[in-house]
């Protein structure tokens, strides 16, 4: 038997049942809930509205028939199903996450730093120079109080997939999706040449992305009940 097209209305319908105002109004509830580790409960709201946005943004590439659109927010997806299995396996990775906040913005920092200092007659180097020293003491207060060295790098999805065993399918869809979602040769000029045909890309897109987002929606109400959290559930 031949495996059935992903049919686009239904998968549609699962999104708008799954992701309705509740898990917004529990996401409030969760970041009320007083606990000693704030911290952990921001990871678990931030992915849960993360993932939010981007099924929102998954249907409106679809209504647009935007495979550009659609491949980012599927690859987004992808992403944030690989952190979202990742944190929920252990408190220490959830620290590290949230770590990974003060990573990036030192990472940024580092770079912007590296660059205006090569920059010779640039009419932006004074004041880029000025903004950075402007934030630098307190970026480094922030990365003490999170317990984060300066020299500290951030998180690879890639390395963190092949250590939870989702590599295989992560390097076949991201590849998958970075071809639309990057200015490559394909995407600037496939379309060209499709014009008038069925726009199978965007059925494909629509299933992975709503696939992973269910599953990320999913794999946090589990860790939230476990915890004896407000939940996701409908």
């Amino acid at each position: 038997m031949d495996p059935q097209e992903p049919d686009p209305r239904a998968l549609l319908a699962i999104l708008e049942a799954r992701f309705t105002p509740r898990i917004l109004q529990a996401c409030k509830k969760i970041r009320q809930t007083q606990t000693d580790t704030p911290w952990y409960n921001d990871v678990l709201v931030g992915l849960a509205l993360r993932c939010y946005s981007l099924q929102e943004h998954l249907k409106r590439g679809y209504k647009e028939s935007d495979a550009h659109y659609m491949s980012w927010a599927a690859r987004t997806l992808l992403e944030l199903k690989v952190w979202s299995v990742y944190v929920t396996t252990s408190e220490d990775n959830v620290k590290r996450f949230h770590q990974d906040m003060y990573v990036d913005a030192n990472t940024a920092f580092r770079v912007g730093t590296k660059t205006s200092a090569a920059l010779e007659d640039h009419p932006l180097k004074t004041a880029g120079q000025s903004i950075l020293h402007g934030i630098e003491w307190d970026l480094k207060a922030k990365l003490q109080a999170a317990e984060v060295s300066e020299s500290q790098t951030y998180l690879n999805p890639r390395t963190v997939a092949k250590h939870l065993h989702l590599d295989i399918e992560f390097d076949i869809a991201n590849m998958t999706f970075s071809k639309w979602a990057h200015a490559t040769g394909q995407s600037v000029l496939l379309p060209l040449y499709e014009t008038g045909k069925p726009n199978s890309k965007c059925d494909l897109f629509l299933l992975m992305g709503t696939q992973n987002a269910v599953l990320i929606i999913e794999t946090l109400t589990t860790h939230l009940k476990e915890r004896g959290l407000p939940t996701f559930e409908t």
